[in-house]
Parts: structure tokens; C-alpha cells; sequence
């Protein structure tokens, strides 16, 4: 099972927190870039670890890089209660996003996809950010 990280497939010209993670777990300067060196080093530790060295982070590359220190803690902006969609703490967490993709992010992570905030959701939503 792929980390909770993890929530897409990362490959050359991709950006955000998921690739920032992939540089801290490969020991790389963190940009949040998937650029040329960050392929480079995904591919190395690929071939290191057994897998296809495809230089591209998937569901198997990134359970092999293991979870980030911080992926069990609940946030702090988690209420201890379910958020639903319709509250406004709900959107401010969301942001740009919308029910439908939580509902695939959680369902990518072994979780039912409600798309209601629960405290593991809140965990993932936390380890993304």
C-alpha cells in the first residue's frame, strides 16, 4: 500500500508537497520540481530497490520509500469531529479541491470514500500539505 503521500503517479515536470516528500525521502535539495535530478535519483534508488528504473514515482516506487515522519499525526486544524461537505471548515480545508476528489483520495488509500473529513482522512489530507 502506497503511503499516504502519495496520491498520484509523479513523473518529470510535475510539482507540489507529494514531490517535495520524494526529494526529503532521496535526500535531494527540495524544490517541489520533479525536474532532470530528481529523476536521476528516483531512477538509482529504483534499481537499488529492486524495481523497473523508470526514473517515475509509483504507487510501488513510493511504498518502498516508506511514509514520511509526519504522516500518522492528525493536524491541527482537525476539530476531532467530521467535517461534511456544506460546512465552511470543510471548504477552507479543501481549498481548490472539491468532494469529488476526496472521495478519489481517499478511495486511492484504502479508505471509504465518503467524502466526509474523518480523523484518518484528516491524516491524509495533513501528510499532504
Amino acid at each position: 500500500m502506497p503511503p499516504l503521500w502519495w496520491s498520484r503517479p509523479l513523473v518529470c515536470g510535475d510539482s507540489g508537497p507529494d514531490v517535495e516528500a520524494v526529494q526529503r525521502k532521496l535526500g535531494l535539495p527540495v524544490t517541489g520540481e520533479f525536474d532532470l535530478s530528481t529523476v536521476f535519483a528516483v531512477r538509482g534508488f529504483q534499481k537499488s530497490a529492486g524495481l523497473a528504473g523508470t526514473g517515475e514515482v509509483d504507487a510501488a516506487t513510493a511504498a518502498a520509500l516508506g511514509p514520511r515522519a509526519t504522516d500518522a499525526l492528525t493536524p491541527d486544524w482537525y476539530p476531532g469531529e467530521p467535517l461534511y461537505p456544506g460546512f465552511q471548515a470543510y471548504d477552507l480545508v479543501l481549498g481548490d479541491h472539491d468532494e469529488a476528489w476526496l472521495r478519489r483520495l481517499q478511495g486511492t488509500h484504502g479508505l471509504p470514500p465518503t467524502g466526509v473529513i474523518d480523523e484518518p482522512t484528516a491524516r491524509l489530507i495533513g501528510a499532504l500539505q
